[in-house]
C-alpha cells in the first residue's frame, strides 16, 4: 500500500511542480460540507484519502481541503475495500470528484471513473502492463508495471544483486 502510494504520489507531484493544481498525501482530511458557509466544525462527511488532486487553491484550508477535489486516488486494503469501491464512490460521485481512481494492489489494476452529465459511468479498468493517463492532468500518463513494481520492494528501488 505505501510503495504503491508513494510511488503514485511522487509521480503526480513531480508533474505538476509548475503548475496550477497540487497533490496532497494521506494524511489529509478532506471536507465535504453540506453547504459552502458550513462551519468545519459542523461537516459530517470529512475523508482522507491516499492522494488528493486540487486545481483550486482556496479549497486549502488549514484543518484539510474543503469541497470536492479535482482527483482522489484510494489504494485498497483488506479493511477499506468495501468502503472505498461503494461509500466512496457514490460520496465522490455525487460531490463533483471529476476523477476517482481505485488502485487494487492485488490484482494489479485501476478503475478510473471520470465524471459525467449524470455521474459516474462505467469505469475504466487497466490491467498491468497498462498505461494509465489522467483527465484531471492531461499528458500525465502513469505505467502499472512501475507502480505496482513499487508494491513488491515495499517502495524502496531496486539496487540489484548484492
Amino acid at each position: 500500500h505505501q510503495g504503491i502510494s508513494g510511488e503514485l504520489f511522487t509521480r503526480v507531484r513531480s508533474f505538476l511542480r509548475d503548475g496550477p493544481c497540487q497533490a496532497l498525501a494521506a494524511p489529509l482530511d478532506v471536507f465535504f460540507p453540506a453547504h459552502p458557509d458550513q462551519p468545519e466544525d459542523e461537516v459530517d462527511t470529512v475523508v482522507q484519502p491516499d492522494i488528493v488532486v486540487f486545481c483550486d487553491p482556496h479549497m486549502a484550508r488549514p484543518r484539510g481541503i474543503w469541497g470536492a477535489p479535482d482527483w482522489i486516488v484510494e489504494i485498497l486494503s483488506p479493511h477499506t475495500s468495501r468502503k472505498d469501491m461503494k461509500e466512496k464512490l457514490e460520496l465522490y460521485g455525487e460531490s463533483g470528484v471529476k476523477e476517482y481512481w481505485i488502485v487494487d494492489p492485488g490484482n494489479r489494476y485501476v478503475h478510473v471513473y471520470r465524471l459525467g452529465d449524470s455521474g459516474y459511468g462505467e469505469p475504466g479498468i487497466f490491467v498491468e502492463p497498462a498505461v494509465v493517463a489522467s483527465a484531471t492532468c492531461p499528458g500525465l500518463e502513469i505505467p502499472l508495471v512501475e507502480i505496482f513494481k513499487a508494491a513488491s520492494l515495499g517502495g524502496r528501488p531496486s539496487m540489484g544483486a548484492p
